[in-house]
Order: structure tokens, then sequence, then C-alpha cells
């Protein structure tokens, strides 16, 4: 089965887009964006044959301290998308990627699975490991407004019905208006949740995210008596809506505004049409107070999944000291720090307030 590793500028990306639900952290903008980055180069191991197609979004990234190269996902869960007739099929592509990687010098490969866009996990068998991390939440845009406003925590209901009679307002910012304060209020956030180091997103790529992907990236804010307290960037393709970074003013934290701005975005998406909006789950995929929050807005749970695979043994073991595998790290060569391992989900507020 034949391989070809295409560029983001390479038509066959985007005809494969428009033929197979995906998201977008799929779009070859949204890879370029990342792997710039990532200080790395966007690439797609793209498979097209009698009864498969499949495009895999990928950086290609030198290790440190070596000659060597491996692939890794970008941020978010941008998933091989494939349409195929038989999990046999997709299962051949995936080998034939692995070993056209292999061929090409590559050590690993780590790849964030999405949530809602599964694939079977029979199509991964044999090939590397397959990891749960933990559940996200999403709400099914397809319900009608009474069945999802009965899905939300009553508690949640209460506060949302008091915010709207205090007259405190969420809406989309089409105009980028607001977008320097989004950027203030996130890099405050990860600041006063003390976040790793790879979570404090430049304002170049935060504004690249605005500009790049316009049409496919949303500025909700939340405004409280003339004053905007929280904001959030919502990616939005193929039906589905991403709620992907927020950050929330400090002094506004007892009026909880992400509720309001979580909620808001969930009508705004029903309205346009959506099938599901997804919120991701707990930091890391953890079973923590983040995703108690979003919880409270649906009932609807899907798995987080990564794939690890090592592609070439014998320097991968060189390159991580002698272990060929690590249950707790992928690659293990690229230590906790690496933003190319582990789960990836930044923090938000919601720790204790009000849950």
């Amino acid at each position: 089965m034949h391989v070809d590793l295409i560029q983001p500028t390479d038509r066959r990306w985007r005809d494969t887009l428009a033929m197979i639900p995906h998201d977008f952290y799929h779009l070859p903008e949204y890879v370029s964006l990342e792997s710039s980055r990532l200080r790395g180069t966007a690439v797609a191991a793209y498979v097209e044959q009698p009864g498969v197609r499949l495009v895999l979004p990928l950086i290609r990234r030198a290790i440190p301290g070596s000659d060597a190269f491996d692939v890794v996902s970008p941020y978010g869960y941008p998933s091989p998308i494939a349409q195929f007739e038989d999990v046999a099929l997709v299962r051949g592509a995936f080998s034939a990627v692995a070993q056209t990687l292999r061929e090409q010098g590559f050590v690993s490969m780590f790849v964030r699975l999405h949530p809602i866009l599964e694939l079977p996990d029979g199509a991964f068998t044999g090939l590397g490991t397959l990891i749960v991390h933990g559940q996200t939440v999403s709400i099914d845009l397809r319900q009608n407004e009474a069945e999802q406003w009965r899905g939300i925590r009553a508690r949640y209901r209460t506060f949302l019905n008091r915010s709207a009679r205090l007259g405190h307002r969420a809406f989309m910012d089409d105009t980028g208006e607001h977008f320097d304060r989004f950027i203030t209020l996130y890099l405050e956030t990860m600041r006063r949740h003390n976040a790793a180091p790879e979570y404090f997103f430049s304002r170049d790529y935060l504004s690249g995210l605005w500009h790049q992907l316009r049409g496919h990236v949303h500025l909700g804010v939340v405004e409280v008596n003339g004053l905007i307290v929280c904001a959030g960037l919502f990616g939005e393709s193929s039906g589905i809506v991403q709620y992907h970074l927020s950050g929330t003013d400090e002094q506004a934290l007892a009026l909880s505004p992400l509720k309001i701005l979580i909620d808001y975005a969930r009508c705004w998406a029903t309205r346009r049409g959506a099938n599901d909006l997804h919120l991701g789950g707990g930091v890391g995929g953890a079973q923590d107070s983040l995703l108690h929050f979003k919880a409270g807005f649906s009932d609807r749970r899907h798995l987080f999944k990564t794939w690890g695979v090592v592609l070439d043994e014998q320097r991968y073991a060189e390159l991580s000291g002698g272990a060929l595998r690590s249950t707790d790290f992928f690659p293990a060569y690229r230590g906790v720090t690496s933003v190319g391992s582990a789960p990836r989900c930044p923090p938000s507020e919601p720790r204790s307030l009000g849950l």
C-alpha cells in the first residue's frame, strides 16, 4: 500500500477533508501554525487505495541532542481521519504509514486520537500502543433546546437564569475587537494556575489562530457591567465545535463567567446547525475538578486515547537510555517536559468555583 507524505499546500489534503468529517485541528493551516510553534515541519501521511482513504496530520521534529527525527500530532485532537470499507484496510494503511516513516528514518510516532471521530481499536492492532487517558465531555446539539437544558446540572441552570436576570451577557466577537483582551485573560489564567510552560502560547501564535483560521475559529466573550471578564476560542469544522482555549479575569471568578460562555456557545452552535460541542476533559485526562465542571453541561462521555509507535527500536533505546517503552511517557527520550507526549488539556478556571 503506497503512502505519500504531503505538504499543507497539497490539494489532496483539503480534498480529503471535503469528503470526511473532521475537526479544525485537521486543517492544513492549523497544522502549519503548530509546526512553526514546535519548530518542525507540517506534513500529513496520505493513503488513497481502493476501499480506503486516509489523512494523518503530523509534525516532523528534530530530537534534541541527536541527528534523529520523530513525528507528533499537533496540539488538540488531530486524529487520523479515514474513509474505509473494512477495518482491515485501515489497519493495512496504518501499517504502511509506519513502514514508510520507518524507511525514512523516523524514530517514533505519537498521535492524539479524536474522542468523537473514533476509529475502531482493531485498526491499531499489532501497531504500537493505544492508551486510554480519561474521559471527555460533549453536548449533543442534535437534541432540541429543552433536552439540552435538562442535561445541564440543576445548579448550573439556576446560576445561568440568575446571571441572565442580572444582565450578564455573552456574545461572539466576529470582528476580533476583544482579541487582545482574550490573550491577556488567557495568559493571566495560565499564570494563576502555574501552568506548564508549553501552555503559555505566544501572542503571535494566538493571533495566528485568529487570522489564519478565520471562519473556523470564533471568539466568545462574556461582558459584566461593561467589562469583558471572560473570553475563549472555539474551533468549528464539519459540524464539530471545539471549546479550545479560554481565560477569566481573576476579579470575576466568583461570577463563574465561563459557565455563561459555554452555555452561550451551546446555543450559538445549535443555531448554526452543528452536531457536537466538545468540551474536552480534565487536565492531562484526569478525573479532576475541571472534568467535573464540564460534566455539568452534559452526561455524554467519550474516551481520549493516544497512539504511540516505536519505529526504530534500536535508536529509540539508545535515545531513551535503554528503555524501549515507558508506560507513563511516550516517547521516553523526550522526558516529562515534552509538548509531544502526554495528553494535553490546558487548565481552566474551574477547580473549586461553585461546581
